[in-house]
C-alpha cells in the first residue's frame, strides 16, 4: 500500500519556565492511501499534540523532532511561512469545535469558495511528488484579493453542502457561522474537505459535541470522503467505540507513546495492553445491571513527572518489578498487531 503519511520517531516538546516537557515520545506511525486510522487515548495522552505536529499547527511554545513525511516530503523542518503551501489540497484538519476554525464575519459560501480557490492554486500538490520540483514562492493565497476571490464559483460550494446532507444548501450558504447549529458547522467543515480533496485529513475529536444521530451522519460523511476521493484520514478520539466504526487500524496512546497498534477488530476484540483493556472495560453495555463498568484507577501522569519504566505501571494491576524500571517498546504479537508491554 502506498503511504500518504509516515511518522518516524516523532517527539513533541513544550517549553515551560524551567525545562522542555515531552507530550509525544518517539511515535512511529504510517497511513496508507485511502486508509482510515484511529488514534485513541484519555485527555493528556498526546493524541492532539500528535495531530497538530502532523498538520504543522503546533503553538509557538512547542517544537517537533523526528520526521513527518507527507507523500515522501519531510515537513518537520519546513519554515512556518511556507506551511500554507502544504495545507489545503495536501493536508487539512477538522477541529472539535468548528467555530474556532470558521471565520465568524464571512458567509459560509465565501469560506467554501476559498477552499475551491486553494485547491486550484495547489494543483493537487504536484510539488509533493518529486524532489526536483521546488516549492513555489509568493504571496499567501489565503489573503489574495484578486477577481476570482471576489466572484467565487458558488455552484461548487452549494453542491458541497448538498453532499454533506444539508437540507437547504442555498440558504445555508448565505448564512454566517453563528447562525448554524453545531452539527451544521461541523458539516460545513467536512464540505470544505470535500472541496479541497486533500490527500490527508486529520480529524481531531470531530464528533464529541454532537448528538448520536448527527455523530453517525458525520462519520458516514468522513468514510464517503475516504472512499470517493482516496483521502487518508487520521481520526483522533477518546472514544474507542467511535473509532471502531470508521477506522481500519487503531493506535492506542498513553503518556505520549503508542502502546498498542493493530487492525481495529483485533484491538477491540483481543486487546493486549492492560490500558486498552481498561478503555474497553469502562464502556457501558447492555441493560442496567448486565455489565459491570470497570474503571482505570488513578489519573494519566504529568508529563513533567513521568514514572520510570512503563509509564502505565502506577495504574496497572499486572505491574511487575520489571515494569517499574524498564522502558517498553512495541513488538508484534500477531500479524500487524503490536503491543508495548512486559507481560509478553
Amino acid at each position: 500500500m502506498t503511504e500518504t503519511l509516515a511518522v518516524s520517531d516523532l517527539w513533541v516538546d513544550y517549553r515551560t519556565k524551567s525545562a522542555w516537557a515531552s507530550a509525544v515520545r518517539g511515535v512511529n506511525l504510517s497511513v496508507g492511501a485511502g486508509e482510515v486510522i484511529g488514534v485513541v487515548g484519555e485527555s493528556g495522552s498526546g493524541k492532539s499534540s500528535l495531530a497538530l505536529a502532523i498538520i504543522k499547527l503546533l503553538p509557538a511554545n512547542a517544537r517537533a523532532r523526528g520526521k513527518v513525511d507527507v507523500l515522501g516530503k519531510d515537513i518537520v523542518g519546513l519554515p512556518s511561512k511556507d506551511a500554507h503551501l502544504y495545507r489545503g489540497a495536501g493536508m487539512t484538519m477538522i477541529f472539535q469545535e468548528p467555530m474556532t476554525s470558521l471565520n465568524p464575519v464571512m458567509r459560509v459560501s465565501d469560506q467554501l469558495s476559498e477552499a475551491v480557490v486553494s485547491r486550484r492554486e495547489h494543483h493537487k500538490l504536484e510539488m509533493f511528488r518529486s524532489d526536483s520540483v521546488s516549492v513555489p514562492r509568493g504571496p499567501d493565497p489565503r489573503f489574495s484579493m484578486g477577481p476570482e476571490r471576489r466572484a467565487p464559483p458558488s455552484k461548487e460550494a452549494v453542491e458541497a453542502l448538498r453532499q454533506v446532507r444539508i437540507s437547504d444548501p442555498e440558504r445555508t450558504a448565505a448564512k454566517y457561522p453563528h447562525e448554524l447549529s453545531g452539527g451544521e458547522r461541523q458539516r460545513v467543515m467536512i464540505a470544505m474537505s470535500f472541496l479541497l480533496r486533500p490527500r490527508l485529513l486529520v480529524a481531531d475529536e470531530p464528533t464529541t459535541a454532537l448528538d448520536v444521530t448527527t455523530q453517525a451522519q458525520v462519520l458516514s460523511l468522513l468514510l464517503k470522503l475516504s472512499r470517493d476521493e482516496g483521502t487518508s484520514i487520521i481520526f483522533v478520539s477518546h472514544d474507542i467505540l467511535v473509532v471502531g466504526q470508521v477506522a481500519q487500524r487503531v493506535a492506542v496512546m498513553y503518556a505520549g507513546e503508542v502502546v498498542e497498534l493493530g487492525p481495529t477488530e483485533a484491538v477491540l476484540h483481543n486487546p493486549l495492553h492492560p490500558y486498552t483493556r481498561g478503555l474497553i472495560g469502562s464502556i457501558p453495555g447492555g441493560f442496567k445491571g448486565e455489565k459491570r463498568i470497570e474503571q482505570i484507577p488513578g489519573s494519566p501522569p504529568d508529563i513533567m513527572k513521568l514514572p520510570s519504566g512503563c509509564k502505565f505501571n502506577p495504574r496497572c494491576k499486572f505491574a511487575m518489578d520489571r515494569c517499574r524500571v524498564e522502558e517498553t517498546a512495541l513488538k508484534e504479537m500477531e500479524k500487524d498487531h503490536f503491543v508495548a508491554c512486559h507481560l509478553y
